[in-house]
């Protein structure tokens, strides 16, 4: 069901946008699977054709069902040097919801559930259930 996962290390950012529609990863489309951004460090920015124009803290969440298509941009949201780390994993879908309405959403860090590895590890749940608790 995963099409992509890929980690992204900014290890320098180049400043905050100066336009609610300047994003240094520039608009582009996506259409018939769902993209969940994890940002670990930093701060995660997202705007798209949907009208969205979204700002989410460290360590948050956005989770968005591309569908029939959307258009988007990221990135922008941080002062000069600040590092940005997170991944992104790209999801198949069913064929039948490839053409659904695009939607889009954030999951505010307090919201994702902490679980206790033990050993002095943990880790937070961004989908499902796990060790007695249950994700967005």
């Amino acid at each position: 069901p995963f099409l992509m996962c890929d980690y992204f290390d900014m290890k320098e950012s180049k400043g905050k946008a100066k336009h609610e529609d300047e994003f240094p990863v520039n608009w582009h489309p996506h259409r018939g699977f769902d993209i969940a951004s994890y940002i670990k460090t930093g701060t995660g920015r997202h705007g798209d054709s949907l009208g969205n124009r979204i700002t989410f803290k460290t360590p948050g969440m956005q989770w968005m069902s591309t569908g029939s298509g959307v258009e988007h941009g990221e990135g922008g949201a941080n002062e000069k040097g600040v590092v940005v780390q997170g991944f992104q994993i790209w999801i198949n879908v069913p064929a039948e919801r490839k053409m659904d309405d695009p939607r889009y959403g954030t999951v505010p860090p307090e919201d994702l559930p902490v679980v206790d590895l033990g050993k002095n590890a943990h880790a937070r749940l961004l989908a499902g259930d796990a060790f007695g608790k249950r994700g967005p």
